[in-house]
């Protein structure tokens, strides 16, 4: 897509994109190739990964994206998707491997126009993205975009000059999901260019604040968060928000605490540890049932009573409330007061 070198030449980052955007098995090579391409691999190189090494087509999807995560690739479009493939645990086990390692994973939901679920875009780890198309409405989805719990949010897919697999032109004009999952793509080549160490929950936190909603209020099988927003999405990323604490009862916070966060952040944001009388501070959690943790790694230098060496998640995005968690003995108190506690298994 165009917007792939556009994206490399401003960003100047790794970042490498699988399209894979055909769905026919008799054009499905050439579509690999292409893909093989963008990520390193020449002609020859590419038709030998695929034909010789595998010799079918049916398995190119999960080694495809293997190869992607093995040669540095921080986002995969995946534009390409089929019912059938929800069976296929070689191409969940890939993907999942891929989010794991936090790479962000966006993928077209399918242009069959009904309600079935298309696979990778129905994965856990996987953004779904549908179509949309501009009329003197505004952005209405296309009645050929999937609509169902896998469209997380959705782009402009009509009419979008992009790269062929034919011999006679290298470029034409397309429309569908498959057009539309890059866009979303772009912008998480945006979010790792800011903030390297986002994974694909921080991601889906930045794409549901900074889209528009569109149709029914709220998330919609149509929409999904609504339409995304570059704008909008670099404001997420680049303006502070605000910390806020609750939870430590007669414990001091440090007049240092900070306050505020950027996503686009250089360097940790250090939590505070804070010590209390007759209890051992256990860190700062997103909610009040003290199920999310706010830090990004179990801290070092933290055995003592202060909880000291806690960073800030790259995932956490927007205003954040965190609260404090205590323990005594060997047991969590999951309440936040000390009055009424409720444990429970650490």
């Amino acid at each position: 897509m165009l917007f792939h070198h556009e994206a490399q030449a401003v960003i100047h980052r790794k970042v490498q994109f699988l399209d894979l955007e055909g769905l026919s098995l008799r054009h499905f090579d050439a579509h690999v190739r292409v893909a093989l391409q963008f990520i390193g691999a020449g002609p020859g190189e590419a038709y030998q990964f695929h034909s010789a090494r595998f010799g079918c087509n049916c398995c190119i999807q999960h080694v495809a994206i293997g190869y992607a995560v093995e040669n540095g690739a921080d986002v995969i479009n995946l534009s390409f998707g089929n019912p059938g493939l929800e069976n296929s645990t070689a191409l969940k086990e890939a993907c999942e491997s891929a989010a794991e390692k936090g790479v962000l994973l966006i993928s077209s939901v399918g242009n069959d126009g009904s309600s079935p679920v298309f696979y990778p875009a129905g994965y856990d780890c996987v953004a779904g993205v549908g179509n949309v198309a501009y009329s003197s409405q505004g952005y209405v989805v296309s009645d050929k975009s999937q609509h169902n719990e896998s469209v997380f949010v959705s782009a402009p897919g009509k009419d979008v000059l992009s790269f062929s697999t034919g011999a006679d032109d290298p470029y034409k004009i397309g429309s569908g999901t498959s057009y539309s999952a890059p866009v979303v793509s772009s912008l998480g080549a945006m979010a790792k260019q800011a903030q390297p160490e986002i994974s694909m929950k921080g991601f889906m936190k930045l794409l549901e604040i900074s889209s528009e909603d569109l149709g029914d209020e709220g998330w919609d099988e149509y929409y999904g968060h609504g339409l995304v927003k570059a704008g909008a999405f670099e404001t997420a990323l680049t303006t502070s928000s605000a910390i806020s604490y609750k939870g430590y009862e007669d414990a001091e916070i440090p007049q240092d605490a900070p306050t505020e966060y950027k996503v686009s952040r250089t360097g940790d944001v250090e939590l505070p540890g804070i010590s209390r009388n007759g209890w051992r501070f256990g860190g700062w959690y997103l909610d009040e049932d003290l199920s999310e943790k706010a830090w990004k790694e179990a801290p070092e230098g933290s055995e003592g009573d202060t909880g000291t060496g806690y960073a800030l998640s790259a995932d956490c995005v927007g205003d954040l409330t965190l609260y404090a968690a205590w323990t005594e003995g060997d047991e969590q108190v999951i309440s936040v007061s000390a009055d009424d506690a409720v444990y429970g298994d650490t």
